[in-house]
């Protein structure tokens, strides 16, 4: 049997899709979304070999450097796909294995990437 442990944040930013369809050109500016993630661990045993409070503290230092310190929120081009796709590269090579990602925008729409 696997065991994972997932870990869940979010933050709010505005974001726009410049290429977006005729039918929700209002996509095409910036708009607001609070962006959930929700990030799955493989663990090997039950002695918690990631922490719940340390992984959480990791991933929310990573959104506050790279999603909004460096790209300023108020210019976030990212999507929901891009946000998890980025997050699991970073991961990628970690020994903190990545099973599952989920990125939403107010808890509506999202993704969902799974190893």
């Amino acid at each position: 049997m696997k065991k994972q442990i997932y870990i869940s944040t979010s933050f709010e930013g505005l974001h726009q899709w410049k290429d977006a369809p005729d039918q929700v050109d209002f996509l095409r500016s910036a708009h607001r979304h609070i962006f959930n993630i929700k990030i799955y661990f493989e663990v090997n045993h039950n002695d918690r070999d990631l922490e719940f409070f340390m992984m959480k503290s990791e991933i929310n230092n990573l959104i506050e450097h790279i999603y909004i310190t460096n790209h300023n929120w108020l210019k976030l081009v990212w999507s929901c796909e891009m946000i998890a796709q980025d997050i699991l590269e970073r991961y990628e090579s970690d020994k903190k294995y990545i099973t599952k990602i989920e990125v939403n925008e107010d808890w509506e729409n999202g993704i969902e990437f799974i190893h």
